[in-house]
């Protein structure tokens, strides 16, 4: 028995392969390069003709002047990233869609802030035709994946059920550099149509 044990190692590991594979390892697509991450120049928006379009996850937006797309830092769930330097670094609006109750994400949202510093402000918004939820919240953030709480921050998070899905448009920093950008990200929202 031993010796047909040893037999059969021998076979096997003969038979693996042991030469370098020609495959090339896939490359990762940066949202520039995603196929629903198209830019197009040219906006919407009547507030700055000088805009410019790009699509994140099936929505298309007008972009503000001065705003920079990022990779997101969690690529695969994030569909895109927003950077607005002239807000502060820390500030940055996040794109992504998800399945789910649109009450129990607002529920995750909430639970990132603890404790918040005032009551939260819930309205309704329209999202490319469709009817979502805008929260706003402020206090001690806690993002999560693992970070540290950044202490008083804000958070404007949009909800919207499109198709079997929900859209998330977030926008967050430190309260008062997100307060300097809050009419340009509402704005920024309701340029939103279905791609």
């Amino acid at each position: 028995m031993r010796t047909l044990l040893l037999t059969l190692c021998v076979i096997v590991a003969g038979c693996a392969d042991t030469s370098e594979s020609n495959q090339e390892t896939p490359s990762v697509r940066t949202t520039a390069e995603a196929p629903d991450a198209d830019t197009v120049d040219g906006g919407d928006s009547s507030d700055d003709s000088d805009s410019v379009s790009k699509t994140y996850a099936g929505l298309t937006f007008s972009i503000p002047e001065g705003w920079q797309d990022s990779p997101p830092k969690f690529a695969g769930i994030i569909a895109g990233e927003l950077k607005i330097p002239e807000a502060g670094d820390s500030v940055s609006v996040t794109l992504s869609r998800a399945g789910g109750a649109i009450d129990d994400n607002l529920g995750r949202w909430r639970g990132q802030f603890n404790p918040q510093s005032r009551d939260e402000i819930m309205d309704n918004v329209t999202v490319a035709g469709v009817a979502g939820k805008r929260i706003d919240l402020q206090g001690d953030f806690h993002p999560g994946f693992g970070r540290t709480a950044d202490g008083e921050w804000r958070m404007i998070g949009v909800v919207a059920p499109l198709g079997q899905e929900n859209y998330f448009i977030k926008l967050t920093g430190p309260v008062d550099e997100v307060s300097a950008v809050k009419d340009e990200f509402d704005r920024f929202v309701r340029s939103a149509v279905q791609k």
